[in-house]
């Protein structure tokens, strides 16, 4: 079987994957790959139930759904590259997040914006909070679906609810497969199911705000695409809902290309399935062509944006705004075009617009009298050469404004971002420090940028949720940022999962729910320390039934340590009265042994039986380790654990099983040159089989 597109003039049928005319050079796919009863990838499909809703409960374990893409990013990731010796989940540090987290970080957002955009009838907020927990938790407005007036919604309350949907804007700033903005866009879809059910309230709001479109052609087009969207076949349907939702809320970036175009899949796959043939007569049986999401989920660097005042200054200048005003009504008409030729003479057209933008910002620039040396012009033309089609690029800054046209701040800043080491960022540091000025740490890792990014990128009452690395809790390097969550944002939930493994293989993680508030004042969070999960965990129930609450003034910034009230007390008696650690040693704390690389020096009872049995010798130097996740409240969880002590100047060839098993981490072992060059540790004088520090005390 061989699979073609069509035919050329003189009726030459031509396959999927090339235009040479040459049959003997044509691409064939035998048959035997599709329909072999072993095999073959149909009767391989007939053996799994699939769906494509990702709002189908998550009790229908034997379901596929686009879920799936998630776990098929994280295991590209995960891949071992044999040339580089790493993977690159290793140097991007990504990792899929779980639906039950997204779900319960996404409900929580939800609220609290909901909280700070809607007044309640009553005028008691905490009355109307506890409504929308309940539509959460018993009612299933954000939940599973029910009957369209099953809510504690006032009827005054819908329409503000709905224009508070509409006016959202919500950002993932390391989208990876797209999880969190999948799970705001469902979560949406069923509040607007339950509040609107005839779609009038959404179609209204949606004409109202095409009619506000400067530009003609593109009004025009919006105009008659929402009575397209919304006709009577499709008017209850979830199709509106969703494409609105895209195209006026939902924002995303990512490093990564691979999961830029992941995440575009993902919903390009929510949308197909709201759609059914309903005109055999109609073009396409009816159904509308995607839309194009270029300039919704971007491939850029989220952490670098513009430092120069005068670049922010320049580009409101008159000239300046209304080529930008031009480019902007490119890309909303970009968005909605449904054939090749179209696409093509909108992508020509803004690359003409942003030629001509490139060359009035340098040249005002110059008028200002900078020179062609200076930032200003660098950072000009780095805004109009960002090409939005180019799906390999990668853009080396990020700005909301000029890629999505959000000018006043974000709503919402949701996501997993990145846990790398401060070790593996060397190259990004320069970048980083020139950018973040005094908050930024030679020794933080990168996920502690991404909490100052998201206070950057929020409007004033907004608020961000992570889930991310929880070392910035009591980490030297972390104080900076304890400070920015105690004094410049308004925390309203901490949950530290501390050594609970949430992500396969990734470090211990905490969520943070945090609001844009400038004000110090003393306020409540509630607080939730696990120490252990059960089988049947369910991250939500956990955090309402278990909870407590702190004052935001308990958080001590040397270190957090998330207790509860009394116990607080308990430890400040104890301190007062009691003899300290550091009476008891006499002063003599030493850091511990630091190896440079845990994978490679710390392993399990198992590797240790297996070198001692290879080698006898090798249990000299195979010593019992414990390290800070392992000291628990009032006790130490020995987890089996062994630490092979290699020290400085030791004789490896007396234990070759330890010499040949560190061998295979040896590129990684290896001194880096003293400008930080190269793969490997930190420079030093030490060999690549040794412990990194030197263990001298």
């Amino acid at each position: 079987m061989d699979t073609f597109a069509g035919t050329r003039a003189g009726g030459t049928r031509i396959d999927c994957f090339t235009d040479n005319l040459n049959d003997r050079e044509r691409l064939h796919v035998p048959t035997q790959l599709f329909f072999d009863t072993e095999n073959g990838l149909f009767p391989i499909f007939s053996r799994y139930k699939f769906t494509v809703e990702e709002n189908t409960p998550v009790e229908q374990e034997v379901a596929l759904d686009p879920e799936l893409l998630g776990q098929v990013f994280e295991n590209l990731l995960g891949a071992f590259n044999p040339e580089t010796q790493s993977s690159a989940r290793r140097a991007t540090g990504a990792y899929y997040t779980p639906r039950q987290i997204v779900d319960y970080m996404v409900d929580e957002a939800l609220i609290a914006y909901f909280l700070e955009r809607v007044p309640p009838e009553d005028g008691d907020a905490t009355f109307f909070a506890e409504r929308l927990r309940d539509d959460l938790l018993v009612y299933g407005l954000l939940g599973k679906e029910g009957t369209p007036d099953d809510h504690l919604i006032y009827e005054s309350e819908i329409g503000p609810m709905i224009a508070a949907v509409d006016s959202l804007k919500i950002l993932d700033p390391a989208i990876g497969s797209g999880a969190f903005p999948m799970g705001i866009l469902n979560k949406l879809v069923l509040i607007l199911k339950k509040l609107d059910p005839e779609n009038e309230r959404w179609k209204r709001r949606q004409m109202e705000q095409a009619a506000k479109i400067p530009d003609q052609q593109s009004r025009e087009v919006a105009l008659a695409g929402i009575e397209d969207v919304f006709s009577s076949e499709n008017r209850y349907n979830n199709y509106g809902r969703k494409l609105y939702l895209i195209q006026n809320c939902i924002y995303g970036s990512d490093i990564q290309p691979i999961a830029v175009t992941i995440a575009k899949l993902r919903f390009f796959i929510s949308l197909v399935i709201e759609q059914e043939p309903n005109d055999s007569a109609a073009d396409n049986y009816g159904i509308r062509p995607l839309p194009n999401l270029e300039t919704k989920f971007v491939a850029a660097n989220t952490l670098i944006g513009f430092n120069q005042t005068e670049t922010q200054t320049l580009m409101e200048t008159a000239d300046i705004a209304e080529h930008r005003a031009r480019i902007a009504a490119v890309r909303e008409q970009h968005f909605n075009a449904h054939t090749r030729q179209r696409k093509l003479k909108l992508v020509e057209e803004e690359k003409g617009c942003r030629t001509t933008l490139a060359a009035a910002l340098v040249e005002a620039a110059s008028e200002w009298g900078f020179q062609e040396t200076d930032d200003i012009i660098a950072e000009a033309r780095k805004i109009a050469n960002w090409d939005p089609y180019d799906q390999n690029a990668v853009a080396d800054f990020f700005d909301p404004e000029w890629m999505f046209g959000v000018s006043d701040g974000f709503d919402i800043v949701i996501g997993n971002p990145p846990y790398i080491r401060q070790e593996t960022i060397l190259p990004l540091k320069p970048a980083l420090q020139a950018y973040y000025d005094s908050f930024f740490s030679g020794k933080a890792d990168i996920s502690v940028y991404f909490y100052k990014r998201a206070a950057e990128l929020l409007r004033r009452g907004g608020v961000f949720s992570y889930i991310c690395t929880n070392k910035f809790m009591r980490s030297g390097y972390g104080k900076k940022l304890r400070e920015l969550l105690t004094t410049e944002m308004s925390l309203q939930i901490l949950l530290d999962f501390g050594s609970v493994s949430v992500f396969e293989a990734a470090v211990d993680t905490c969520i943070v729910l945090a609001k844009r508030d400038l004000s110090t004042r003393d306020h409540t969070l509630r607080v939730l320390p696990l120490r252990d999960i059960s089988s049947t965990f369910q991250v939500q129930e956990e955090f309402q039934n278990r909870a407590f609450r702190m004052r935001s003034s308990q958080l001590n910034l040397d270190g957090w340590t998330l207790t509860s009230p009394d116990v607080l007390s308990l430890l400040e008696k104890i301190q007062q009265t009691g003899k300290s650690l550091e009476e008891s040693v006499a002063g003599r704390f030493y850091r511990g042994v630091v190896t440079g690389c845990n994978d490679a020096f710390i392993i399990n009872e198992e590797v240790r039986q297996q070198l001692i049995a290879e080698d006898a010798s090798s249990d000299e130097i195979i010593k019992p380790v414990l390290r800070g996740r392992d000291l628990k409240r009032w006790q130490v969880q020995n987890t089996g654990n062994y630490l092979i002590f290699t020290r400085q100047r030791i004789d490896i060839e007396r234990y070759p099983a330890i010499e040949r098993y560190l061998s295979q981490y040896r590129q990684d072992l290896q001194p880096r040159s003293s400008r930080g060059q190269g793969r490997g540790r930190a420079p030093g004088r030490y060999e690549w089989y040794e412990i990194q520090a030197n263990t001298a005390y």
